[in-house]
């Protein structure tokens, strides 16, 4: 969950999903079988997602408009 509570943030083993709280709907999922953890920062404005598999390490950082 975002810290304002307007995003959720889902790595499911099988995509990244991006969830807005306010309007109960998906806003846009990437495909991957990864899992694992999600840093929101400390502006609120950006954030991080890294997960890893098979000893590949991906992250993404994405931008809150």
């Amino acid at each position: 969950m975002s810290p304002d509570g307007e995003l959720f943030l889902g790595l499911t083993g099988k995509e990244l999903i991006v969830w807005e709280v306010g309007a109960h709907q998906v806003i846009s999922t990437i495909k991957t079988d990864l899992i694992g953890n999600i840093q929101f920062a400390q502006n609120q404005k950006s954030f991080w997602v890294m997960g890893s598999n098979l000893g590949t390490l991906v992250g993404w950082t994405v931008l809150v408009s």
